[in-house]
């Protein structure tokens, strides 16, 4: 790059300073303010460092080694750590809230008294029980009486808004085509397993207790003969998955996005009956529609048009019991409960109140979530973090305009997207109105059909018009972060210690919610992200030098983390995780640096004999510290977009340059990477 290209050091020095002057007052407290630290003294838990270890060979064992031999697993959760406990306190409190609306707030005449009267039904455990597998009975029926495959491709339609279940999975999202409004993907579906689970002999062990499961759930429900049909299901499901692409594939924005309609669909994937499938869904030819899987698709559909009727009438009333189980008798809750803990989860099941509170987060989260921000996220936090996002966006900016690689013409492009993200912090602006939702006091069975069929229709006919930005994908009580159609969106639950801390010192405030915020930041850069323009149009943007300098880096980014084992035998896929993998190396740079400039040119307090770089990376280390049962480390790995927890503690630093100054690391240390192969984004 010309020198001209190059900000002068000076310039980035004094437009920081301007911009994250302000980010110091909200997060400056250190040891000895007003409001405690949860966590030791000033936010980090030096209790659970291991000191043995050598920072540089293992820094995640070195930062929470000693919290690790002293944890165990909850008998009724698949992990633990910081994360996993701020989302069971929000499930905690979700109850809690639940528990204690007054019996005057449990009326189903207002959705305040909806949600009280759909625990309610929840929590007569006597009632359910007597009533056993009667509810399921009819969708059963339905399915045995299901005369062709029309009929059936019809019914799997209507599963969006139901129990049952599909071989095609529809979700709306942001019309990545105009930029304007949603489109409809239709990707592939009909797995109840990892799909490797299918495809690999070393996951033979999963596939025998799947088939029992099967097995004993359709004698349950009445099935005939539940056994051939459960060796059916499973020879069926491994057909599909032997069609269906990796996550990593279907991950690639350039082959996710097709736009067509229902004569396209029928052209393309003939064997499925798409006009009755879209039927049962209720949609109609103004919903715009997107093809994200179509290599798999076509094949699907040949599976679909090939397995005997009888077949698929089994695999529907198999996948409609084990979508109910959990709001039937006790027979089968344990029956499905046993099966997860045999292919590696909870080893307790928990407590009733507890499925209860998720299952009204999972149907009426909006209502609860006013009522937990209300309780639970103070005003003052939430300006805070609006001040804090802001600043570390200007101080991205900032980095765009420096970095030496990227031409003028996609840095215009990417600062101008960068201008137009929108930020939401808390709660979404608009509750949604439950007003023509049926809520009883005693239909569990009843109220979970409606609730979903409400919800359903009530997407179908909000992707007729613009996008809206008050339509999150988590509720405000789920402990989460993410980025959608260049929003930025901060749950209440999330923006808690010890993310946000405001008891704690600020480097370790930047460590940890700061480079979350990063993170999300430059999701609208990584690997899927750079393809979308400011407009929300799936667009190339990028020179031909620049997008070959973002790929290469993003390659030799995807060797590190593929060179990490996770489990014996068992290595991080550096493509499917490219894409988070990025956002935390770039969230850190970027978090980092904006800490830096926001001490306005006053040295850094040395705290605890740590310097202000170590306690930032210490930070990062321990909000990401975790334990999990092996099994739910290997579906996560085969499966999940993120990188393991360890993954993602020692992946990223090692190519930062802070990092191997604060903690002194060397040639020779198992982290160690040298300057010339360091990954280097932002």
């Amino acid at each position: 790059m010309p020198a001209a290209r190059v900000m002068p050091h000076f310039r980035i020095v004094r437009l920081f300073r301007t911009l994250l002057t302000g980010t110091a007052v909200i997060l400056s407290q250190t040891a000895g303010a007003s409001d405690p630290a949860l966590i030791g003294a000033w936010g980090v838990d030096l209790t659970s460092m291991n000191r043995t270890v050598v920072a540089g060979d293992d820094f995640d064992a070195f930062a929470n080694g000693r919290w690790a031999e002293r944890t165990t697993i909850p008998a009724d959760r698949a992990e633990v750590g910081l994360l996993s406990n701020m989302r069971a306190d929000a499930d905690t409190r979700s109850r809690e809230i639940l528990d204690g609306l007054p019996v005057s707030l449990q009326s189903p005449a207002h959705d305040k008294g909806k949600i009280g009267a759909f625990y309610q039904a929840f929590m007569d455990e006597a009632l359910v029980a007597a009533r056993g597998g009667q509810p399921l009975q009819t969708l059963i029926a339905t399915v045995r009486e299901v005369a062709d495959r029309q009929a059936l491709a019809k019914m799997m339609g209507e599963a969006n808004g139901g129990l049952g279940a599909s071989f095609v999975t529809l979700e709306f999202g942001a019309d990545h085509t105009t930029g304007a409004g949603y489109q409809l993907n239709i990707s592939q579906g009909g797995l109840r397993l990892p799909r490797v689970y299918y495809l690999d002999a070393r996951y033979a062990s999963k596939i025998v207790a799947y088939r029992a499961y099967v097995a004993r759930l359709l004698a349950l429900a009445g099935w005939a003969d539940p056994t051939a049909a459960a060796d059916q299901i499973v020879s069926l499901e491994a057909a599909i998955a032997a069609a269906t692409w990796s996550e990593a594939e279907a991950r690639d924005p350039a082959r996710s996005l097709k736009p067509v309609n229902a004569a396209k669909l029928a052209e393309i994937a003939p064997g499925f009956p798409w006009s009755d499938f879209l039927a049962g869904a209720g949609i109609d030819s103004g919903i715009r529609l997107n093809l994200a899987t179509s290599g798999s698709i076509s094949k699907i559909a040949a599976i679909f048009a090939t397995t005997p009727l009888p077949v698929l009438r089994s695999w529907l009333a198999f996948r409609t019991a084990d979508n109910a189980a959990q709001y039937l008798s006790p027979a089968y809750v344990t029956a499905r409960f046993e099966f997860g803990k045999e292919i590696g989860g909870p080893t307790t099941l928990s407590a009733r109140g507890k499925r209860g509170a998720i299952l009204v987060n999972d149907t009426m989260g909006s209502v609860l979530g006013e009522l937990y921000v209300t309780r639970y996220f103070p005003p003052a936090s939430q300006a805070a973090i609006e001040l804090l996002v802001e600043n570390l966006r200007r101080a991205f900016a900032a980095r765009l305009r420096a970095v030496t690689w990227m031409s003028p013409a996609t840095r215009a492009e990417a600062l101008r997207k960068l201008a137009a993200l929108e930020v939401q912090v808390g709660k979404p602006s608009q509750p949604i109105d439950y007003g023509g939702l049926v809520i009883e006091r005693d239909d569990l069975f009843g109220n979970v059909l409606r609730a979903r069929a409400f919800d359903w229709k009530r997407r179908v006919t909000q992707a007729h018009g613009a996008w809206s930005k008050s339509e999150w994908r988590f509720w405000p009580q789920t402990a989460t972060a993410y980025n959608e159609n260049r929003q930025l969106i901060f749950t209440a639950a999330m923006l808690q210690p010890p993310f946000f801390d405001r008891g704690a010192d600020a480097a370790v405030n930047y460590g940890a919610i700061g480079a979350v915020i990063g993170h999300e930041i430059t999701h609208n850069f990584d690997d899927q992200g750079r393809a979308i323009d400011a407009d929300g149009r799936q667009r190339d943007w990028w020179t031909a030098s620049d997008a070959a300098y973002f790929k290469e880096q993003s390659r030799r980014l995807s060797a590190q983390f593929s060179a990490i084992e996770a489990l014996p035998g068992l290595h991080v896929n550096g493509e499917l995780t490219l894409g988070e993998n990025i956002a935390d190396l770039a969230g850190l740079s970027i978090a980092l640096q904006a800490y830096h400039i926001s001490l306005g040119g006053k040295p850094a307090p040395v705290i605890g004999g740590l310097t202000c770089d170590q306690r930032f990376f210490l930070s990062w280390a321990q909000v990401w510290r975790q334990k999990m049962r092996p099994e739910r480390l290997r579906d996560l790995v085969l499966t999940d977009v993120h990188s393991p927890a360890s993954a993602r503690v020692n992946g990223p630093v090692r190519n930062l340059d802070d990092w191997i100054a604060a903690w002194g690391v060397q040639p020779g240390d198992k982290l160690y990477v040298a300057p010339a192969d360091r990954v280097r984004l932002w």
